[in-house]
């Protein structure tokens, strides 16, 4: 289910379309996407999610705020309850403050790079935290782009 606005009762995944840098541009460019990051929104506003941007650097969870609702496409998770919503907020905080994965990213343009340990780019960490805490989808790989996490769903 596509929606615009974030309902405060059930969890949502948001995808980055709007204007951006090089490393912007290149994601889209080896991803063929439209999408160059990808945010998961808790019932309460809470966001996860991994960049290179300052303040972050890294796995972070904070307050999700839209500067411009035209940059973002969201998809609600109904099927996602409160105790499984409860159960990906844990493995969030577990990965809360661990490093932004380059390698990670860089691995779409060299699909031979190897994971980094405790290191991830956006898209990579939410759908491990969907997978721990609910079981979603748990027979995909985590190396997946923001464009393939948006047409999991």
């Amino acid at each position: 289910m596509r929606n615009t606005k974030i309902n405060n009762l059930v969890i949502s995944l948001a995808f980055y379309k709007g204007p951006g840098n090089i490393i912007t541009y290149l994601i889209r460019l080896f991803t063929w996407s439209k999408y160059s990051h990808a945010e998961l929104i808790f019932s309460d506003g809470t966001c996860f999610s991994s960049t290179a941007k300052e303040p972050y650097n890294g796995v972070y969870l904070s307050l999700f705020i839209f500067r411009n609702p035209l940059y973002w496409d969201l998809i609600r998770l109904p099927e996602i309850d409160q105790k499984d919503e409860k159960e990906i907020l844990k493995y969030c905080q577990f990965l809360e403050t661990q490093e932004f994965s380059w390698k990670g990213l860089f691995s779409f343009i060299f699909p031979f790079i190897k994971k980094e340990y405790c290191k991830w780019y956006c898209s990579e960490a939410i759908l491990y935290v969907l997978q721990k805490g609910s079981g979603l989808h748990k027979d995909i790989s985590i190396k997946i782009s923001p464009k393939n996490l948006f047409l999991l769903f």
